[in-house]
Protein backbone atom coordinates (compact mmCIF):
# COMPACT_ATOMS: atom_id res chain seq x y z
CA UNK A 1 0.00 0.00 0.00
CA UNK A 2 1.58 3.53 -0.96
CA UNK A 3 1.90 6.43 1.69
CA UNK A 4 -0.78 8.92 1.64
CA UNK A 5 0.08 12.21 0.95
CA UNK A 6 -1.34 14.69 3.78
CA UNK A 7 0.41 17.70 2.02
CA UNK A 8 2.13 18.47 -1.01
CA UNK A 9 3.75 21.64 -2.06
CA UNK A 10 5.28 22.04 -5.61
CA UNK A 11 6.71 24.07 -7.28
CA UNK A 12 7.01 27.27 -4.46
CA UNK A 13 8.28 30.25 -5.50
CA UNK A 14 8.55 33.79 -3.20
CA UNK A 15 9.96 36.97 -4.06
CA UNK A 16 11.28 39.82 -1.62
CA UNK A 17 11.96 42.75 -3.84
CA UNK A 18 15.02 41.48 -5.82
CA UNK A 19 15.96 38.75 -3.50
CA UNK A 20 14.68 34.95 -4.28
CA UNK A 21 13.64 33.14 -0.34
CA UNK A 22 11.91 30.43 -2.67
CA UNK A 23 12.91 29.15 -6.27
CA UNK A 24 10.73 26.36 -7.48
CA UNK A 25 10.53 24.62 -4.06
CA UNK A 26 8.35 20.90 -3.65
CA UNK A 27 7.54 19.50 -0.29
CA UNK A 28 5.12 16.69 0.82
CA UNK A 29 4.46 15.21 4.03
CA UNK A 30 2.89 11.61 4.38
CA UNK A 31 0.49 10.49 7.04
CA UNK A 32 1.93 8.69 9.66
CA UNK A 33 5.34 9.29 9.03
CA UNK A 34 7.80 11.75 10.31
CA UNK A 35 8.64 14.30 7.90
CA UNK A 36 11.11 16.57 7.94
CA UNK A 37 12.14 20.38 7.06
CA UNK A 38 15.73 21.29 7.23
CA UNK A 39 17.85 23.74 5.93
CA UNK A 40 20.40 26.50 6.89
CA UNK A 41 19.68 29.57 7.83
CA UNK A 42 18.09 31.38 5.21
CA UNK A 43 17.19 27.99 3.05
CA UNK A 44 13.74 29.51 2.70
CA UNK A 45 11.75 26.68 5.62
CA UNK A 46 9.79 29.72 7.99
CA UNK A 47 8.64 31.24 4.54
CA UNK A 48 7.50 27.72 2.89
CA UNK A 49 5.44 27.21 6.49
CA UNK A 50 4.64 31.37 6.34
CA UNK A 51 2.71 30.73 2.95
CA UNK A 52 1.18 27.49 4.07
CA UNK A 53 -0.20 28.86 7.12
CA UNK A 54 -1.39 31.80 5.00
CA UNK A 55 0.66 34.33 6.71
CA UNK A 56 2.20 35.73 3.20
CA UNK A 57 1.46 34.90 -0.61
CA UNK A 58 3.69 32.38 -2.62
CA UNK A 59 4.33 34.03 -5.81
CA UNK A 60 3.64 30.91 -7.86
CA UNK A 61 2.87 27.31 -6.97
CA UNK A 62 0.64 24.70 -6.23
CA UNK A 63 -0.45 23.10 -2.71
CA UNK A 64 -2.34 20.23 -2.07
CA UNK A 65 -4.13 18.74 0.73
CA UNK A 66 -4.98 15.18 1.38
CA UNK A 67 -4.78 14.98 -2.61
CA UNK A 68 -6.94 18.23 -3.13
CA UNK A 69 -5.77 21.49 -4.70
CA UNK A 70 -6.29 24.32 -2.17
CA UNK A 71 -5.79 28.35 -2.33
CA UNK A 72 -4.48 29.65 0.82
CA UNK A 73 -4.21 33.62 0.77
CA UNK A 74 -4.81 34.08 4.22
CA UNK A 75 -4.88 32.71 7.69
CA UNK A 76 -8.30 32.35 7.50
CA UNK A 77 -8.11 30.23 4.25
CA UNK A 78 -5.61 27.93 5.79
CA UNK A 79 -7.84 27.26 8.37
CA UNK A 80 -9.90 26.13 6.08
CA UNK A 81 -7.86 24.25 3.94
CA UNK A 82 -7.79 22.08 7.48
CA UNK A 83 -4.15 23.87 8.66
CA UNK A 84 -4.36 25.47 12.18
CA UNK A 85 -1.41 27.08 13.81
CA UNK A 86 -0.70 26.63 17.87
CA UNK A 87 1.67 28.67 19.39
CA UNK A 88 2.25 27.35 22.89
CA UNK A 89 0.41 24.22 22.60
CA UNK A 90 -0.01 21.13 21.04
CA UNK A 91 -2.18 19.59 18.56
CA UNK A 92 -5.28 18.00 20.16
CA UNK A 93 -7.71 17.67 17.68
CA UNK A 94 -5.18 17.75 14.66
CA UNK A 95 -1.91 15.24 13.14
CA UNK A 96 0.51 17.63 13.69
CA UNK A 97 2.02 18.89 10.28
CA UNK A 98 5.43 20.66 10.96
CA UNK A 99 6.83 22.46 14.21
CA UNK A 100 8.50 25.61 13.32
CA UNK A 101 9.77 28.35 14.87
CA UNK A 102 6.98 30.01 15.12
CA UNK A 103 4.81 27.36 16.53
CA UNK A 104 3.15 23.70 15.47
CA UNK A 105 1.34 23.88 11.95
CA UNK A 106 -1.66 21.11 12.57
CA UNK A 107 -3.91 19.49 9.95
CA UNK A 108 -7.07 18.05 10.91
Amino acid sequence: MADKKALEMQHIFKSFGGVHALRDVSFTAYEGKVNVLMGENGAGKSTLMRILAGAIQGDSGEIFIDGQKVNIYDPSSSRTAGICRRVGKGCRQYHCLVFCGSGLLCHR
